[in-house]
């Protein structure tokens, strides 16, 4: 259920020092996503990111390979799991730099359209 306290609150306006607080916030949220995002503008990003994805594969299949898909991690032994937790890292950076690529494009267009109005 719903809290009424928190559907009130959040549709108050801001005050003038919380408007700051939130914009500075939103600033470097916006700072923060462009660093990550700088890692697509890497000449032969779409390759690297294609490896990466490959790789990732790779680790899974190796798995699969040398053990059904459900044996348990008793049997997969230590080095498999952490081949499978190298995986996983590498797909969440490639989830997280296009994340934030696409972050970095909403920002901008927002910020295009409160110039604009």
């Amino acid at each position: 259920m719903e809290n009424i306290l928190d559907s009130d609150i959040n549709s108050l306006p801001l005050t003038p020092v919380a408007e700051e607080l939130s914009l500075e916030a939103k600033v470097a949220e916006a700072r923060q996503r462009a660093e990550v995002a700088d890692i697509a503008s890497i000449p032969g990003w779409p390759r690297i990111k294609e490896q990466m994805k490959q790789d990732a594969l790779n680790l899974r299949l190796h798995r699969d390979l040398e053990f059904g898909p459900n044996d348990s991690d008793e049997k997969v032994g230590k080095e498999v799991r952490s081949r499978l937790l190298m995986a996983q890292w590498i797909e969440k950076y490639i989830e997280r730099i296009e994340g934030a690529v696409l972050a970095v494009e909403v920002m901008t267009k927002e910020a295009e359209d409160e110039q604009q109005s």
